[in-house]
């Protein structure tokens, strides 16, 4: 795979991973209309192309943090966040180990603690 992806390829990859994992296709389309109304807007009005997390980063520092979170936020935190974790895998180490700390302050104030099977229903 390679080392840049539009959002675009991004979500192609995530949700053909989904899928070959079995994932509840109500949760599979839940993700995609999320990163589609929010993040690809997002992208779109800030002229970025290629995703790394930092935009995901980005987004939730511009558009949710520093009030109460609502349960849809959550949402839409997470579905960032299965984004990140995705890219991450093919980005180099640094990356990864931005990737994998990106969302700790969210995690136990809004996603709660996280374990290996937090995205698959």
């Amino acid at each position: 795979m390679k080392q840049f992806q539009t959002v675009k390829e991004l979500m192609g990859s995530c949700v053909k991973y989904f899928e070959q994992q079995s994932y509840l296709p109500l949760r599979i389309d839940r993700y995609k209309y999320l990163w589609k109304r929010k993040l690809i807007s997002f992208m779109v009005q800030k002229s970025i192309l290629y995703y790394n997390p930092s935009v995901g980063e980005e987004y939730i520092h511009s558009k949710i943090v520093g009030r109460i979170i609502t349960s849809y936020e959550r949402d839409i935190i997470r579905s960032i966040n299965v984004l990140s974790d995705f890219s991450g895998k093919w980005e180099n180490q640094h990356t990864s180990l931005q990737c994998k700390h990106l969302f700790a302050p969210y995690q136990n104030c809004c996603l709660g603690q996280r374990n290996e099977n937090t995205y698959q229903n």
